[in-house]
């Protein structure tokens, strides 16, 4: 991992934008687990390798070229199912702030499956600068981070509402598998629509976000002390083996153990 702090923003042209900035450019070997509340807001851009990730419950995936926001205080949590290769930054401050709000309308965070190229280029260049440092690297990241925080502000706004009306109904019926023609007729969509909708919003299909919605019911069955077979049969598997084998897949680790014991 290469990691620079910033540490003299206030000698510099980001002077009022930013309070703090760190950039990193990390390797991630497979199957690492990671989960944190965020203290600070975060941009991520994947180079190669791929990682599926929950914030605040809600399932996305990394994969190369994809562009990734999420606010402070966000709950994430991340699993590298390749060799994972990010660069990002953490940051805060005002600049950050017309973001801070898009990301908690669209539910805490966005994922770009396309974003523009200028976009990437410029966290490309935002990270370069702050890891290389030296003469004129501030300005640099100034012009980067002003190119990639206000187009991503600009494309949050919105994004959520699909994704939270589908939510809600996985909510109301965890035990469904919820197929794509289901969903398509609760939401009054064609099938072609929703497919299209949701991998511009999370850069994957619904099938993945529908079971780590699930899964995280599952989760909070478990934490309650609810058993591995009980709680695959409140979810709609008939088998608990196929349970199984579906929750660690989402979460990198077996049902049993996140499972809290009964209280006495």
């Amino acid at each position: 991992m290469r990691r620079s702090g910033i540490p003299n923003l206030l000698q510099s042209p980001l002077l009022g934008a930013l309070t703090a900035l760190t950039c990193v450019d990390e390797l991630v070997p497979a199957g690492e687990v990671f989960e944190q509340v965020l203290p600070q807001n975060t941009v991520q851009m994947t180079i190669t390798g791929s990682a599926d990730i929950t914030v605040n419950d809600r399932p996305f995936t990394h994969r190369p070229g994809r562009l990734f926001a999420a606010g402070r205080g966000a709950v994430l949590h991340e699993r590298s199912t390749r060799p994972w290769r990010l660069r990002y930054v953490m940051l805060d401050g005002p600049w950050c702030e017309s973001l801070l709000t898009a990301l908690h309308t669209s539910g805490g965070a966005v994922m770009l499956d396309r974003p523009p190229k200028a976009w990437c280029e410029a966290l490309d260049t935002a990270v370069e600068a702050g890891l290389e440092g030296g003469p004129g690297s501030t300005w640099r990241i100034a012009a980067a981070l002003a190119t990639v925080l206000g187009g991503l502000a600009a494309a949050a706004p919105g994004a959520g509402d699909l994704l939270a009306e589908v939510g809600r109904l996985i909510d109301a019926a965890p035990e469904r598998p919820w197929s794509v023609v289901a969903l398509s007729r609760s939401l009054k969509l064609s099938p072609r629509t929703l497919l299209q909708r949701f991998r511009a919003l999370t850069g994957d299909g619904p099938a993945r976000w529908v079971l780590h919605r699930r899964m995280a019911h599952a989760r909070l069955l478990l934490q309650r002390g609810v058993a591995v077979n009980d709680t695959a049969m409140r979810l709609g598997f008939a088998n608990p083996f196929h349970f199984s084998r579906a929750f660690k897949r989402c979460t990198g680790i077996p049902p049993s153990a996140c499972r809290q014991p009964p209280a006495p």
